[in-house]
């Protein structure tokens, strides 16, 4: 019996040091809420698209005047603190932040791995990413690598122009007293620590417009008012069978030339055909088979050999992604566009007939649009409902939601249009439930013990004149114990120690989920309620009743729910405890 009297003696000590209310002084995070009624402590401004298992949430705190960006994992909990001012998506294990004016990299558990000194940033791609240094005027772009290290020195005036082993370089030169600005391509061979530089790969300095270089190794260029692709083995993407019955005029290689020109995609770009470039106004496409008429207006898709795909051109036309690529016909008499898709061989498997339509992800949906007004250039809608489609062009996510993002990792962020808001991430098994649904526990700590979740409450601050307060707010926001103490903890065991007055005057009680005092504010010190095993090598718990420390005139002792000491015999002096 003395044995086990020790062992509950000596564990409520060592219990009781970790629950002193000191710890609990400050909301979820370090950063405080300010008292609004009628309004939400927390609105989430923004979630974003998983990457590598994360996802980037920002939320706006009332008394906050720019919103704070955190990470959530695919569990839908808090995996990295809502702190950061800035944020960019993970990127082979590590995301840029910016807390002030500078940015850094963490790693995926949140802490720096390359400290904060860029002015600009970009995700890392083949464990190099390119960061920008000085004002935005005067700033230039270079390479590190994933421990920092500069791969190549702050030099250049534009960012993000290295890909597949070729750099694209911008030259200025005075040309009877006018600046000319052109661009070539340098050869650098790898975009490791270390470069192999091949000077003889390089591209002249002749482009009016230069972009990356695709993985299928073309870069589209505009040379004058008009674009051409051009290899990086051989130089340009010479014209095949099926090409308009007209040439560029350069002698030896026949490529055609266009108004407007995308990238490749999959294998494939969209293209505008030039019209000064042709020999006559209305050019036909010459195969074996058929002559086709081009209108210079349309979009017409070609695959890497120059040749067109499919018989049918379009008002709009999109990359590809996924097997599929968003076309666009305007309706009759009509500026307004209705969307659909076609395949790599250029059929129209979707026939245009939604308001709006996005890419196809991996997971096989399309995020399309019911009702919507267009807005800024096919990228956007006003009003309407999202929903998804399959391949087949199947609605199988019904269109219902006010705000709809595309799956990424087989979710996609929603918000309901329903009286009720609701926000979070939908999976794509087609039923149409919240995987994770984005609330206030996020961001604030709420006690679950001794109740369901409706009456759960959460711990929120705010300032006034100059002075923290504390009070307790549900899920939905509402404040249902006003801020008025000067300290105060979560709850546990349905009891919170909350404390008034300051410096000596400070005193600590315990109120109930009503925000009464069940044990009024009499002691110097005080601790949450705990509950302990009776017989620590037994590991039972035999329903022992919750306890939590107090300090009364400098003594220490153990107090009930009911406010009862319940260990007179065990009470001794506070300085020799310590």
């Amino acid at each position: 019996m003395k044995k086990n009297r020790f062992i509950l003696v000596f564990f409520v000590f060592l219990m009781s040091c970790c629950f002193q209310i000191r710890g609990h002084t400050q909301v979820q995070g370090g950063t405080q809420a300010q008292f609004q009624v009628g309004s939400l402590f927390v609105e989430f401004q923004t979630a974003n698209s998983f990457r590598e298992g994360y996802a980037s949430i920002s939320v706006k705190r009332a008394n906050e005047l720019r919103s704070k960006f955190g990470y959530i994992s695919k569990e839908g909990k808090k995996a990295i603190d809502f702190r950061f001012d800035e944020v960019k998506d993970f990127s082979e294990g590590l995301a840029a932040v910016k807390i002030g004016v500078h940015w850094g990299y963490i790693d995926m558990s949140g802490i720096y791995v390359i400290p904060s000194q860029f002015d600009e940033v970009y995700s890392f791609s083949g464990e190099s990413a390119c960061v920008g240094i000085g004002p935005a005027k005067s700033r230039k772009y270079g390479y590190i690598d994933k421990r920092g290290k500069y791969i190549i020195n702050p030099q250049f005036e534009e960012p993000d122009r290295f890909a597949n082993k070729f750099l694209v370089v911008k030259r200025r030169s005075k040309v009877k007293s006018k600046t000319v600005v052109k661009y070539g391509y340098r050869y650098l061979g790898s975009n490791k620590e270390k470069f192999d530089r091949n000077e003889e790969k390089d591209f002249p300095f002749v482009y009016d417009e230069a972009y990356l270089f695709t993985e299928y190794g073309l870069a589209r260029v505009k040379q004058g008012t008009t674009y051409v692709h051009i290899r990086s083995d051989e130089g340009g993407l010479a014209s095949g069978s099926g090409t308009p019955e007209w040439d560029s005029g350069e002698s030896g290689t026949q490529v055609s030339r266009y108004a407007e020109a995308s990238d490749f995609s999959e294998g494939f770009a969209f293209v505008k055909y030039d019209k000064l470039s042709s020999a006559s106004d209305t050019p036909e496409f010459s195969d074996d088979s058929e002559k086709k008429v081009i209108n210079f207006d349309q979009y017409t898709y070609i695959n890497m050999e120059g040749n067109p795909v499919g018989e049918f051109q379009f008002d709009f036309a999109d990359d590809f992604s996924n097997g599929l690529a968003r076309i666009g016909k305007k309706e009759e008499g009509s500026s307004t566009f209705k969307y659909g898709y076609i395949n790599t061989e250029g059929e129209v498997v979707i026939i245009p007939q939604f308001d709006f339509a996005d890419d196809f992800s991996a997971s096989g949906l399309a995020r399309v649009n019911i009702g919507g007004v267009q807005q800024e250039a096919h990228k956007t809608v006003k009003g309407g409902r999202y929903g998804y489609i399959n391949g087949e062009g199947e609605i199988v996510i019904n269109p219902k939601f006010a705000v709809a993002k595309n799956f990424s990792e087989g979710l996609a962020y929603v918000m309901t249009a329903d009286t009720t808001l609701k926000r979070g991430y939908i999976s794509a098994d087609y039923s149409e439930e919240f995987a994770i649904e984005l609330d206030l526990s996020l961001v604030y700590a709420f006690s679950t013990e001794g109740a369901n979740s409706d009456e759960d409450l959460a711990l929120i601050s705010l300032d006034r004149d100059g002075r923290q307060k504390y009070g307790y707010i549900d899920r939905l926001g509402k404040v249902v114990i006003s801020p008025m103490f000067d300290l105060a903890s979560n709850f546990q065991f349905d009891l919170a120690c909350v404390g008034t007055g300051n410096g000596r005057n400070l005193r600590y009680g315990y109120i109930d989920k009503t925000g009464n005092y069940v044990i009024e504010p009499s002691f110097n010190d005080a601790g949450d309620f705990f509950q302990v095993l009776q017989d620590v090598n037994a590991g039972r718990l035999d329903n022992f009743p919750p306890l939590a420390r107090v300090e009364i005139d400098g003594k220490v002792s153990y107090i009930n729910k009911k406010g009862n000491i319940i260990n007179p015999d065990d009470t001794q002096s506070l300085g020799k405890r310590r």
